[in-house]
């Protein structure tokens, strides 16, 4: 995902560039403590995505984890990524590359967990990597769960953007 800022090549300062988004949006491991994350310039539809989220993973389908609104609009590690690009006409680009930070790890965990369970309960004799739920069985709760988890990633990404944009 990635957006244009409203600046020229030479209006920004890179160490200024980095000392902000180090100060703005949390990186690796690291989450945002719950005063930080009441500042998050959300929309309406951002927090109904948030409660549906809590809703549906965390009430109905018991998966362990912590308040979403936490790792809204934070990098991550690994391959995530911020860059800074410049087209021929000196215009800046900024480029975000991040996911779901943890949540449709879990998710797919949790549903490889009840597929392998399934499938062992059925005497199917696959291989336990080829778990599978049919969509009854628990196939469109997965579904449904990992839609959340993408749309939880997009909200990640534009926050991320969000934040830089308007803010730096």
């Amino acid at each position: 995902m990635h957006e244009k800022l409203n600046k020229k090549k030479d209006e920004v300062e890179l160490p200024k560039f980095d000392a902000f988004v180090k100060g703005n949006i949390p990186i690796g491991l690291t989450s945002r403590t719950a005063s930080n994350a009441k500042k998050l310039p959300l929309s309406k539809e951002d927090k109904e995505l948030l409660r549906e989220i809590e809703s549906v993973l965390i009430g109905t389908y018991k998966i362990d984890l912590q308040p979403p609104v936490l790792q809204v609009g934070t990098l991550g590690s690994g391959n995530h990524f911020l860059e800074l690009g410049v087209d021929e006409n000196d215009n800046l680009y900024l480029t975000v590359h991040s996911g779901s930070r943890n949540l449709g790890l879990r998710v797919c965990n949790h549903f490889q967990k009840l597929a392998k369970e399934y499938t062992s309960k059925k005497g199917l004799g696959i291989p336990q990597d080829l778990a599978f739920l049919p969509m009854k069985k628990g196939g469109r709760d997965y579904l449904r769960a990992m839609r959340l988890a993408q749309r939880y990633a997009d909200l990640n990404r534009r926050m991320i953007l969000k934040i830089i944009v308007e803010n730096f």
